[in-house]
């Protein structure tokens, strides 16, 4: 035995955090990546679900107009002969409204709030479903209506080219 020229050689040890070569554990960080992912998708569902009251759907028949903070004028110009127009504000509160034309084509269905006009128009007839009515006014073809809605009563309403 030669001294100090004989002796075994040891392979190198492995750098902190591997294991026998293979790369560290990635739970940690798929975690993370997994935990973004979900507040993304729960951040944009909070998003939809609160603008769905101030979207319309307009129909290629009719139509659906919105304004936030726009009040209900006591008298405005007359709609057009050849189509009936409803515009819908929430006065006092918040109510559900649904309104369909003539062919039963949905023309909107949502909350209006405190403040917040729809406007439709279709060829023949808009047919409404108020949830809470007694916080709406209605202008029919530039005229206001004098309904009293009673409070808490679903009411179910037809207006045509003729009101």
């Amino acid at each position: 035995m030669e001294s100090g020229t004989d002796l075994p050689r040891v392979p190198p040890s492995e750098p902190p955090g591997t294991t026998a070569g293979r790369p560290r554990a990635r739970g940690p960080v798929a975690a993370v990546v997994a935990l973004a992912i979900v507040g993304a998708l729960v951040a944009a569902g909070v998003y939809v679900v609160n603008r769905e009251g101030t979207t319309g759907a307009p129909s290629g028949k009719g139509s659906a107009a919105t304004s936030a903070g726009a009040s209900s004028q006591g008298s405005g110009a007359r709609a057009p002969a050849n189509e009936v127009t409803v515009r819908v504000t929430a006065e006092d509160g918040r109510s559900w409204v649904s309104a369909k034309d003539s062919t039963g084509e949905l023309l909107y269905d949502g909350l209006l709030r405190q403040g917040e006009t729809r406007t439709f128009s279709a060829e023949e007839s808009i047919d409404l479903v108020l949830g809470e009515p007694s916080v709406l006014s209605l202008v029919v073809n530039g005229r206001k209506t004098d309904d009293d809605f009673p409070s808490g009563k679903v009411k179910r309403l037809t207006y045509t080219k003729d009101d």
